[in-house]
């Protein structure tokens, strides 16, 4: 301890001797360990942390599957969740969850809330306690209970200010009266960012008696907890078991001809989702630009140890030894690290917030992101091994006595070991830059593909407005129509209104449905074959137009296409070439209700990206919304001028038509189209900047090593010029040697590219990983930024005074 302190009380005296150098050491350090620990934040609490549920660890989900009929992880049905929370043994519990937007009344305007159904038992089994009142009670899920709510935290803070008093009042919904029996405390936004939640006797659809007679794929998620020392390939193996046994006992629920297997997955698993490629790339870069600032900083070190080599070797020459020596610079290179990760995690606090909501658009655990212990030891971890990475050489380098009492303190010849070790780290920088360069390269280039990817529909000046029904208003089908007649016909008698359609869903929305199954007349299949599966959309007259999805043969919907005439459907491009192949599909049918009625192909559209900007849409068909009526309404509207303009004249026309029904959502196409590549423009932007502070932590190495290299070497270029050297060849000799680092440099870099490269296809769209172009292009801006960083000292040599270098040596 007693030489720890010496040794820092030494750090301390030497670093205010060279106040400029020691700021610059700490500001390489906390620049790369900084944006280490800020990364490290984010993919620990999403990746590594335990779940912030009680035995989380334990916690599953079950699945269930008809591989045949194409139909992997489907919802369960009321008595598939009966029967496997009764036969699984392995399971200390099984709950049920489902989650649906209502319409809540009362404490000011109507409010579409989304609503989580639950068993009573779900928080107790996750571990979750309310803040303020009661959970749900054994019994409170039975058909017949009393209708109750618990409040969001979330929700609790934005509608009800967070007081206090909020425990038992009464909000109307579903035409019933419901008592809030409690808050629930901040947590995960998983399965679903829910305003309230409701048990399932409060739930009008999972208490209907045909839902919970039904034993067909239906509505539920299960979750459930494992037996303690439970094994889970065990259980799950229990549990497909048991999907076995129900096959066989209920052979019509459970096709034989579709497959039916069912099995567990972690809960942890589950909420990381797919965000394990994208976060550990961004680790890796920044632990890349780490190790680039710990090379930077070696350098420095080297270049200050050689200017002390006269000091260290009279210490040397007294008696002390070369280990106590390497010691004294080790424990000043791990001070210095020390306090750029200090000055590093001040940085990076601030940008935790923003990391959060990036982290949010792929894991539910992005509410997790913060700075705790763990953190403040990953940064105090990789603080003393930047520091020893970066005092290494220094440390460990050999003296020569004799040379260097000879030679003064600051005049010192640089050796050729310290020379090449220079150039050793400078390559390093150089490759893991271009590295990272070129990864941030690729990215961008990915996402300019992206957006600028053909979607197949038009979204300037669009207004998409989610109108999801309040149900308990709207129990037929005829009721929809008639609401949505009234609401298309005084929308478009606004002025600024140029179009104007209803359906239930439309492109990129959060509602796209997934596959259902249907059949063609001229597939003739039996009742027992499997059906084909397509994307359904019920879609009014002008939805076609009004998103300027290409007509490529027959017709579009129009206003005569309703519930007194036949049946007719628009079926897309992938679904004619799939179905249909060498004949025109106009006047063919298809049926989507077992052959039941036939429906008739009147027109066939262009594909559009439905699901996705990076996702083909694949077979679609769409309905018409007057034969197909919907409660999941969205209105689209086309607008002269600025789509939000229309807002306000809208909502106060749906409060003529029907004062309890609220608006879910307001939204334009445009807004809706950029918040889908919100994510891969972070990402761009984070690899871009790390791409950044590698490029200047590099040139910045570069800068000093030449400059640093220059002045040794002035009585050799002062001798050159005073015997005749022009300052073309000074150039030469210095560049020469600067190239040939450069070139070793980027072949390290696109060494390492090669060998990894591959691994990073998975976070690209449509880019080739070995793309020459982008290689090239990091290759071009690497190298002019390394010649320009040698150039100006260079430059600076060339117009040397010989006689001045001569005298100053």
């Amino acid at each position: 301890m007693h030489r720890l302190l010496q040794d820092t009380g030494y750090a301390w005296r030497a670093a205010k001797k060279r106040p400029a150098i020691s700021v610059l050491i700490v500001i390489t350090f906390a620049l790369g360990i900084g944006a280490n620990s800020a990364i490290f934040s984010m993919v620990y609490h999403v990746m590594f942390a335990p779940l912030p549920y009680s035995d989380g660890d334990r916690l599953v989900r079950l699945q269930q599957h008809q591989p045949i009929a194409e139909r992997m992880d489907f919802g369960s049905s009321v008595q598939s969740f009966f029967d496997y929370r009764r036969l699984a043994t392995g399971l200390d519990s099984l709950v049920e969850y489902h989650s649906m937007q209502f319409t809540l009344l009362g404490d000011g305007m109507p409010k579409r809330v989304q609503t989580g159904v639950v068993s009573w038992n779900f928080f107790n089994m996750l571990g979750i306690k309310p803040l303020l009142g009661r959970d749900f009670v054994d019994g409170e899920d039975e058909p017949g209970a009393e209708p109750l709510i618990l409040l969001s935290y979330r929700y609790w803070q934005q509608y009800f200010g967070g007081r206090e008093n909020v425990v038992g009042i009464s909000l109307e919904m579903n035409n019933a009266v419901h008592t809030v029996i409690g808050v629930l405390p901040p947590m995960p936004a998983y399965p679903d960012d829910n305003d309230i939640y409701i048990s399932a006797a409060s739930c009008p659809f999972r208490s209907s008696e045909g839902m919970i007679n039904n034993r067909s794929p239906g509505m539920l998620t299960l979750f459930g907890k494992l037996k303690e020392n439970g094994d889970l390939e065990r259980v799950s193996r229990e549990v497909n078991t048991i999907a076995g046994q129900l096959q066989a006992q209920y052979p019509d629920d459970y096709r034989t001809s579709n497959g039916y297997s069912a099995n567990l997955v972690s809960l942890k698993s589950e909420m990381i989702g797919d965000s394990a490629n994208t976060f550990l790339l961004l680790l890796i870069i920044s632990g890349l630009v780490v190790l680039i600032s710990s090379a930077n900083v070696a350098n420095l070190n080297l270049a200050r140890a050689s200017s002390r080599s006269q000091e260290l070797a009279i210490r040397e020459a007294i008696g002390a030894s070369p280990g106590r020596i390497a010691q004294q610079l080790l424990t000043e290179s791990i001070l210095y690290a020390l306090a750029g990760g200090l000055v590093g995690l001040l940085l990076a606090y601030p940008s935790l917030a923003l990391l959060s909501d990036f982290a949010s658009r792929y894991t539910p655990l992005a509410s997790e992101v913060k700075m705790d212990a763990m953190v403040l030891i990953f940064s105090l971890v990789v603080s003393v091994v930047a520091g020893v990475i970066s005092g290494s050489a220094a440390a460990f380098s050999r003296r020569n006595i004799n040379n260097a009492l000879k030679e003064g303190g600051d005049k010192v010849t640089a050796s050729i070991t310290g020379q090449k070790w220079r150039s050793v780290l400078l390559i390093i920088q150089l490759a893991l830059s271009f590295v990272i360069l070129t990864v941030s390269t690729l990215v961008t280039v990915s996402l300019y593909k992206l957006s600028n990817q053909d979607t197949g529909f038009n979204t300037e000046s669009v207004l998409a407005i989610n109108l999801d029904l309040n149900f308990t208003n709207y129990t037929n089908g005829q009721q929809v129509r008639d609401f949505a007649r009234n609401l298309l016909r005084e929308v478009s008698a606004l002025p600024a209104s140029e179009q104007v359609s209803v359906s239930a869903s439309f492109p990129l929305a959060s509602n796209v449905l997934g596959p259902s199954n249907f059949e063609t007349q001229r597939q003739n299949l039996n009742q027992d074959d499997v059906r084909p599966r397509a994307r359904v959309v019920a879609v009014s007259h002008q939805f076609h137009s009004l998103l300027g999805i290409a007509l490529l043969e027959g017709r579009y919907f129009n206003e005569s296409d309703d519930e007194n005439n036949p049946g007719v459907v628009v079926i897309n491009r992938s679904l004619a070439e799939q179905f249909f192949a060498g004949v025109s599909p106009l006047g063919e049918k298809l049926s989507i209700d077992g052959g039941q009625n036939w429906l008739q192909i009147v027109g066939v559209v262009a594909d559009v990206r439905a699901t996705g900007l990076d996702q083909t849409e694949g077979a679609t068909f769409y309905v018409s919304f007057m034969q197909f009526p919907s409660g999941q309404v969205r209105l689209l509207v086309k607008s002269q001028g600025s789509p939000y303009q229309l807002q306000h004249p809208i909502t106060k026309i749906v409060g003529q038509l029907d004062p309890q029904q609220a608006i879910a959502s307001v939204q334009s196409m445009s807004d809706i189209k950029e918040d889908w590549l919100t994510t891969p423009t972070l990402i761009a932007s984070l690899l871009g900047l790390f791409g950044l502070l590698s490029l200047l932590i590099t040139l910045s190495g570069i800068f000093g090593v030449v400059s640093y290299n220059i002045g040794q070497r002035l009585r050799e270029i002062g001798i050159r010029i005073a015997v005749g050297a022009t300052p073309k060849s000074i150039m030469g000799l210095i560049l020469k040697q600067s190239i040939s680092v450069i070139a070793i440099g980027i072949g390290t870099g696109l060494a390492i590219m090669s060998l990894l490269g591959s691994h990073l296809q998975g976070v690209l769209y449509q880019t080739n990983v070995f793309s020459p172009f982008v290689y090239l292009t990091s290759l071009v801006v690497l190298v002019l930024a390394a010649l320009m960083a040698v150039t100006t000292p260079t430059l600076k040599a060339t117009k040397l005074d010989p006689s001045s270098a001569l005298r100053n040596e």
